[in-house]
């Protein structure tokens, strides 16, 4: 990885939610579970039930949730 390439908002997310889900073997962390709204689909990328990305072993994933449905239970 190259300290000058660029990586946008999704892959950063990702990558920490795999992280964080996974661990992290020189910091000693075990990894935690993770629970991740993925809006429009495009961090866990799901099909049929099945995240396409790697998100991490310890992940939940809810996905393709309508804004109308999460701007109803925001109150």
């Amino acid at each position: 990885m190259s300290l000058h390439q660029e990586y946008g908002k999704t892959t950063i997310l990702r990558d920490l939610v795999r992280r964080i889900s996974t661990g992290i073997e020189k910091l000693c962390f075990k990894g935690i579970n993770v629970g991740l709204v993925d809006e429009r689909g495009e961090i866990a990328a799901m099909y049929k039930g099945i995240p396409q990305n790697d998100i991490g072993i310890k992940t939940d994933v809810l996905d393709n949730i309508p804004k109308s449905i999460r701007d109803e239970n925001a109150n």
